[in-house]
Order: C-alpha cells, then sequence, then structure tokens
C-alpha cells in the first residue's frame, strides 16, 4: 500500500474512532515521509480525542501550521483547541 493509500485508510479509522488503528497508519505514513502535513494533523487531532492531551494537540497542531500556514483545516482545529484551552 502506497502513502497516500495508508493515510487514507488512517483518516477512515480515525473517522471511526479506531485511534490505535489510525495511529498506526499515520505512523507508517510519517515513517516514508516525515513532511507528510495531513498525517501530523490527523495525529494531533488523535493526541486530543484518544489521549486527551490538549496541550499537546495544540502544540502539535501548531507545528503543522507553520509548515503550511495554508492548510485550513489545521488552522481551525488550533483555533478550537485554543478556546477549549482558554486561550482568547
Amino acid at each position: 500500500m502506497g502513502v497516500e493509500e495508508t493515510y487514507q485508510l488512517g483518516f477512515q479509522l480515525r473517522c471511526e474512532g479506531r485511534y490505535p488503528e489510525a495511529r498506526e497508519a499515520f505512523r507508517q505514513v510519517l515513517a516514508s515521509n516525515p513532511q507528510h502535513v495531513n498525517s501530523l494533523w490527523q495525529m494531533a487531532l488523535i493526541v486530543q480525542f484518544h489521549d486527551g492531551d490538549f496541550d499537546g494537540s495544540y502544540a502539535a497542531l501548531l507545528d503543522v501550521v507553520r509548515r503550511d500556514p495554508n492548510h485550513l483545516a489545521a488552522r481551525y482545529d488550533m483555533a478550537m483547541t485554543m478556546m477549549m484551552l482558554g486561550m482568547m
């Protein structure tokens, strides 16, 4: 399976709430391409939704936005995380 197919599998697994399996798929993508911003974005969401680590998720989302300032979905998720953390 190629990088994009593995990413899509991970995305589907995350949407289904199968976080450990999704995390492994994204790890496989990042092992092949450490700069794959969509996998970094999805990993940040897993950190938040599965692990409950909002601070860690915020840091990871900030990294994604710094790498790709035009990644609107990551910017939105970062803004929502900031709101949850009381950062206005």
